[in-house]
């Protein structure tokens, strides 16, 4: 027992003088550039990850997989191909193993493949490790001597080395998660030098690196470990367990945001080692408890930390994105660590077979942790990661419902299951949804709400107000603080790690830039955007249906203004210079006629084309009678087509228009009009003998620029040149042509 005293003094003092040198170590590193210290971290993985194979390489093998199996040491499987083991029996229950001048009886104790877990006091750990120091020196020798529970002995060689091939599985598991475990706090130190979190990130990876690796040793030993080294390798471990949630909590102490001076993290640090060094000196009975109370501690005195940045960040959604890496990594990782490994070997439960593997759950702390200080897609965590934590939450209620039906009601297996599954459909559902709205603060946008919020902004009778409620929609709908004019953007799109959301122009309406979701408690999500996205769509499409509105009110002024000029007007100056009272009468009643028509735009289709020709043949005939001038009608091809809604209105107008043209400006003659109906286009000229047109200018003549129209809105083309007097050529597509 002195003797591990004495040994234990030497661990701890040699390790205390590396931490009061890491301060200066820290400095030095910062001189170097990020390549260079993640080069140096990679050399000093392999370095590392040699040494610690080159250990259990340098270790004797007998070529025997040992288990244990009640209070009873069995032979699982043997490795003939290596040793000659070729004789012995698999399943044989192995007694004990001696030399010429040792023996000694084995116990389930000697394959305990962690003894934090199952020594229970430290006099218990000195016994084990006088047994291991035993048992090592007898493997030195080259041969051994086996004997079994049915009193059999066989006789093994020994090898000096065990082959790298016959390394378990957990022991690559280890060492690789503490060499992962390294680069990544590296990586992260690489880029955040001047940080402390980043500092405190390497000093946790560099304690990964020790205990899971040097866990990874003696736990995947064959049988035994020289005392020294064995006794070396599991005080380390706890060492390095120890400082890694130490550095942990000194982490969350300026993690997302510094909420202690410098000299409490070093502190920290400190009582760890402190502690340390007092249960190296045998300061402590219970090996049990000094070596898992502070670490439970700590455990608590972490998420007693992020509740306290949880509060603090309650206005920065920065910080409560990157506390969100932390504590889903922690969660998921350590608090499944602690569930299923460190607290059951409190209530005697020995779990030290599952701890190789469950080193593995750390990883997931480091990625977190490393996503978290790099701002590593901050602003994607927040749904997922509160499903996740609301999957966790089921979990642990699920199984503490289990425990509780079985344990206390004494309940069987199968209906306690039952049971648990019920009570949570019925208590759990209901209340996930619950905490989902009230806690999470994500809530379904209400479509109704948004597509009458919408109309309104569309409605507005001015763009200042458009803008104004443009901006009031979308502080309403994301709850930002800020809201300002924004930059260009084809779409909506997040800045400033998810602290702002651009939305782009719409239409006349400029650019916003929104700040600080939910009241400044969250950063704005790719679901924000979907939702934003949305937004832009509905209005770009409300507006553009307005204005699709405004333009069809515009044209159909414009068409009522052209048939009033073209149609009504002329044939109110024919009834004018009229003789004849019937007849002028009559006239006056067929322009109310068409004045509703105009109005309404309900003229009869269906006519032909001979019907609608004869009738504006003569009442073109009257009015160039009336001024003096005479016409020249010719009319060959289909007459007996028939003719749409449009045709009838559009070529009737066009034929008042050239003939008013004729008579108020021309000064001419006579007036031959020209018409051939072929199958797919109506051909029609118009000359007159005048004075024709000076310039050739249609902008100038309304008359002339509604023709144009006319022409155009049938799908037509027209010339208007000057051939001895006007000359005016048109083509008219009929059915199916027109476009």
């Amino acid at each position: 027992m002195a003797n591990l005293i004495e040994n234990n003094k030497a661990i701890a003092k040699n390790f205390l003088g590396n931490v009061v040198c890491r301060d200066a170590s820290m400095k030095i590193m910062t001189r170097f550039t990020p390549v260079s210290i993640l080069f140096m971290a990679a050399i000093f993985a392999i370095m590392w990850s040699g040494t610690v194979i080159w250990v259990s390489f340098n270790q004797p093998y007998m070529g025997l997989k040992l288990g244990i199996a009640g209070e009873q040491i069995r032979i699982l499987d043997t490795d003939s191909s290596l040793t000659g083991t070729m004789e012995i029996p698999e399943n044989q229950v192995l007694k004990r193993i001696s030399t010429p001048t040792q023996a000694i009886d084995l116990i389930p104790m000697d394959l305990a493949p962690e003894p934090d877990s199952a020594m229970g006091t430290y006099r218990n750990y000195a016994q084990f490790l006088e047994r291991q120091g035993q048992i090592a020196d007898m493997l030195q020798q080259q041969k051994l001597e086996l004997t079994f529970g049915d009193g059999q002995v066989y006789s093994i060689s020994v090898m000096p080395h065990r082959p790298v091939k016959t390394f378990d599985l957990a022991f690559w598991v280890q060492l690789i998660v503490g060499v992962v475990a390294w680069l990544i706090s590296a990586a992260v130190y690489a880029f955040r030098s001047n940080e402390l979190a980043a500092r405190y990130l390497l000093l946790s990876g560099v304690c990964t690196l020790i205990f899971s690796s040097f866990a990874g040793i003696y736990s995947t030993r064959e049988i035994a470990l020289p005392t020294t080294l064995f006794q070396f390798l599991s005080d380390l471990n706890f060492f390095g367990g120890s400082v890694f949630i130490a550095s942990f909590v000194a982490l969350l102490l300026y993690y997302p945001r510094r909420i202690a001076p410098n000299w409490v993290g070093v502190g920290v640090i400190g009582i760890f080692v402190f502690w340390f060094i007092a249960q190296q000196m045998g300061m402590f009975e219970s090996m049990t408890f000094a070596r898992r109370f502070l670490v439970m501690l700590g455990l608590i005195c972490s998420f007693v930390l992020a509740a306290i940045h949880w509060w603090f960040s309650q206005y920065a959604p920065l910080e409560r994105a990157a506390l969100q890496w932390f504590l889903l990594s922690w969660l998921l990782g350590t608090s499944l660590f602690v569930l299923f490994i460190l607290l059951p070997t409190l209530f005697g439960f020995d779990t030290s077979a599952l701890q190789g593997y469950a080193f593995t759950l750390f990883l997931l702390v480091y990625i977190g942790l490393a996503f978290g200080i790099l701002r590593y897609r901050l602003f994607e965590l927040g749904i997922w990661w509160g499903r996740i934590l609301l999957l966790l939450i089921a979990i642990l209620f699920l199984i503490l419902l289990d425990i509780i039906f079985i344990s206390l009601l004494n309940l069987s297996p199968k209906i306690s299951m039952t049971l648990t599954l019920v009570v949570c459909g019925i208590l759990w559902l209901p209340l996930r949804g619950w905490i989902w709205e009230r806690f999470l603060g994500y809530l379904s946008p209400k479509r109704e709400l948004q597509f009458r919020e919408i109309i309104g902004v569309t409605l507005a009778t001015a763009q200042q107000n458009q803008q104004q409620l443009w901006q009031e929609v979308l502080q309403k709908n994301f709850a930002a603080l800020h809201v300002e004019e924004g930059i260009y953007t084809e779409a909506p799109v997040l800045a400033q790690q998810g602290l702002q959301l651009h939305i782009p122009a719409i239409q006349q309406l400029d650019a916003v830039t929104l700040g600080y979701a939910g009241q400044g408690r969250r950063l704005f999500s790719q679901y924000d955007v979907a939702i934003a996205i949305e937004l832009c769509e509905m209005l770009d499409y409300a507006i553009q249906a307005k204005m699709a509105y405004e333009a069809g009110v515009i044209e159909e002024r414009q068409r009522i203004r052209r048939d009033l000029h073209d149609n009504i007007s002329s044939q109110l100056v024919n009834a004018l210079h009229s003789q004849q009272p019937q007849r002028k009468d009559d006239m006056i009643r067929n322009t109310l006629t068409d004045l509703r028509d105009v109005i309404n735009h309900s003229m009869s289709g269906g006519i032909c084309f001979e019907e609608l020709l004869i009738n504006i043949r003569a009442e073109i005939a009257e009015r160039l009678a009336l001024a003096d001038i005479q016409l020249g009608w010719s009319m060959t091809g289909n007459v007996q087509q028939a003719m749409s809604l449009e045709m009838i209105h559009g070529l009737r107008s066009i034929l008042r228009e050239a003939t008013n043209n004729c008579i108020r400006h021309a000064h001419a003659q006579h007036l031959k009009i020209k018409i051939r109906i072929e199958t797919q286009f109506l051909l029609l000229q118009v000359q007159d003998d005048g004075q024709g047109l000076a310039e050739l200018k249609i902008g100038q003549g309304q008359g002339l620029t509604n023709m144009q129209t006319r022409v155009q809105l049938l799908g037509g083309e027209i010339q208007f040149l000057n051939q001895q007097g006007l000359f005016i050529d048109m083509k008219l597509p009929l059915g199916p042509n027109r476009e």
